[in-house]
């Protein structure tokens, strides 16, 4: 899952920025949820529940930001694992088939 691999990388260069930064208060939501819309099934709203929520201004304090953020790093490495033992693309949502046309001798029956 190279696109997991690749949101998780991102996601820990924004730690280490954040960690480095103590001064600042507070930090932008967007900083997090940019990288999460990158996952695979984003646009389904697979990953809604990763997605880091904020105040008005979308801002959120220094120790939410970063405790989500080391949260949302481990739940993904942990699902990257999974992923890569189940089928490719099972996220995707299942669409019913189409039942294939009755025989005419029984579409007169109904």
């Amino acid at each position: 899952m190279a696109e997991i691999d690749a949101v998780i990388a991102a996601l820990k260069a924004v730690l280490t920025d954040v960690e480095q930064r103590p001064s600042v208060a507070h930090w932008q939501t967007r900083m997090v949820n940019r990288w999460i819309n990158q996952l695979p099934g984003a646009w389904l709203w697979r990953w809604r529940h990763l997605k880091l929520r904020g105040d008005i201004d979308r801002q959120v304090r220094r120790d939410e930001f970063v405790g989500h953020l080391r949260a949302t790093i481990t739940y993904l490495e942990n699902r990257r694992d999974e992923q890569q033992s189940s089928r490719g693309r099972s996220w995707l949502p299942r669409i019913r088939g189409k039942k294939p046309p009755l025989p005419a001798d029984k579409r007169l029956l109904q």
